[in-house]
């Protein structure tokens, strides 16, 4: 059965019902950005991870340069970075 319920509701009820849908809202919204928070707190955690665990000697090279490595050979990690300074003389 359909009626219309802003016949039914008395001005009273209307804001009563506002009232409580503004308070759902309020409290949606809340919990949203705090479970929003929380992911990027975790996403951070994540990312800083997987940073610490990088050399401090590979923080200077590029991704190109690494990449210009791969594609010669499957380099390894301590001739990595003198492969890279090899590139950087002949650019010059």
């Amino acid at each position: 059965m359909i009626y219309n319920l802003s016949m039914a509701l008395t001005r009273q009820q209307k804001k009563e019902l506002i009232a409580f849908l503004n308070a759902r809202h309020r409290i949606h919204k809340q919990e949203l950005e705090s479970r929003m928070t929380a992911v990027e707190s975790e996403m951070r955690e994540k990312l800083l991870r997987r940073l610490n665990a990088v050399s401090v000697k590979l923080w200077t090279l590029k991704i190109s340069e690494v990449l210009t490595i791969e594609r010669r050979h499957r380099p390894e990690l301590k001739r990595l970075v003198e492969e890279v300074m090899e590139i950087r003389r002949n650019k010059r």
